[in-house]
């Protein structure tokens, strides 16, 4: 990170203007692309739980299906076998083990989870009426945590921001990081500016959205149609 170059420099005898252009210079380096269905179901569901475990909080904008994190096991497989080809099938029941094991971390109440899901998200047919209406009282339940915060834009509403995709923001001690996936993989942004814009966009979801009681009522109609 930045904050580890600049204790390098220094411990080196850089001047101060070298500590700044190297600071400078990691700040810049920081967006990658990953190709994640390359690396398997499982082994993603690994590296995805590395990356929470790090963090004091994350930050979501979903308008297509329900964060992983948040998924029951029958709704969790049935997005994998739409993600990954049938040659990767045999992996699934593992790595819909390991994104049922992330929830783990929601127990721990010094972390903050606050997500925005549109009513596409949460209408989105995963299963049979019964595993949609199981998805919506495991979202509502999790939603009653002092920590967990899920709130639901309507399609009456007027867009808070523009739905191209969603995102994810890792809220680690001293720095963020925002990943957008893509059919072929994942966007990794680290620059303060791009970090900005998602920040921004998740705040502008939260303020036009529906929260508490009233989002748990919306999860329970548009996951029961």
């Amino acid at each position: 990170t930045a904050s580890d170059v600049e204790v390098w420099a220094q411990a080196t005898g850089a001047s101060p203007d070298e500590v700044a252009r190297l600071v400078d210079l990691a700040a810049a380096d920081v967006s990658e692309s990953t190709s994640w269905r390359s690396m398997g179901a499982a082994r993603r569901q690994a590296e995805v739980a590395a990356t929470e475990a790090r963090c004091m909080g994350i930050r979501g904008f979903q308008p297509a299906i329900i964060p992983g994190l948040f998924q029951t096991r029958e709704y969790a497989t049935a997005v994998m076998k739409a993600i990954f080809p049938p040659e990767k099938h045999g992996e699934i029941a593992e790595a819909a083990a390991r994104r049922l094991a992330r929830q783990a971390i929601l127990d721990d109440e010094s972390r903050q989870f606050r997500f925005v899901l549109t009513e596409g998200a949460l209408r989105w047919r995963a299963g049979s009426s019964r595993v949609m209406a199981e998805q919506g009282r495991h979202l509502v339940a999790l939603s009653a945590r002092p920590n967990v915060t899920i709130s639901v834009v309507t399609f009456s509403m007027a867009p808070p921001v523009l739905y191209l995709n969603g995102f994810l923001l890792f809220d680690e001690a001293e720095t963020s990081t925002a990943m957008v996936e893509i059919h072929s993989a994942e966007l990794l942004f680290r620059k303060p500016a791009d970090l900005a814009v998602y920040s921004r966009a998740v705040d502008l979801a939260v303020g036009s959205a529906v929260s508490g009681r009233a989002a748990g009522k919306l999860i329970r109609a548009f996951t029961s149609r």
